[in-house]
């Protein structure tokens, strides 16, 4: 209960002012952004798990984190297949509309056009910051006790 109390507080201590000031996240626009809010999960992960397991419980978290689990090639056939290149590309000349010109794909709301490193930046705050404490974290923990579909729900939800 208290990782989630805490990622809750964490996440929203930066959507709350965002929200009363009224500021709307727009794509192509860098400010306000939602991106710092994206790493309460993986903070409080990594509060909780220092408080509850200390060092050796941190060194789990980091090795899970880091653990290749399937082959380069399926990583490879999943990169290829969810690209925003061939989303982007494939979809319009399949459906005959226009192909989004490059900078298109530079553009993310809340933080205006991106350079690569900028995408990588973003991909890893996002997906790892968020699943480094849902996953890493509360699934772990809830699947020691409960069933995968009841772990699914309170995660989920």
């Amino acid at each position: 209960m208290s990782f989630f109390v805490l990622a809750y507080v964490l996440s929203w201590a930066w959507y709350l002012p965002l929200v009363i000031r009224g500021d709307r996240i727009r794509s192509g626009v860098g400010w306000p952004t939602d991106v710092p809010a994206l790493l309460g999960p993986a903070t409080a992960a990594v509060v909780m798990t220092a408080m509850v397991n200390g060092r050796p419980g941190l060194s789990d978290l980091w090795s899970r984190l880091t653990r290749w689990r399937i082959g380069w090639a399926w990583w490879l056939l999943v990169a290829g297949t969810l690209s925003l290149g061939l989303l982007g590309v494939v979809i319009p000349v399949v459906t005959g509309r226009n192909v989004p010109t490059l900078t298109d794909f530079t553009s993310y709301p809340g933080i205006g056009h991106i350079t690569a490193l900028g995408f990588v930046a973003v991909v890893f705050v996002g997906g790892v910051g968020e699943e480094v404490g849902w996953r890493g974290f509360a699934a772990d923990r809830l699947l020691r006790d409960h069933s995968l579909g009841w772990t699914a729900l309170v995660v989920g939800v």
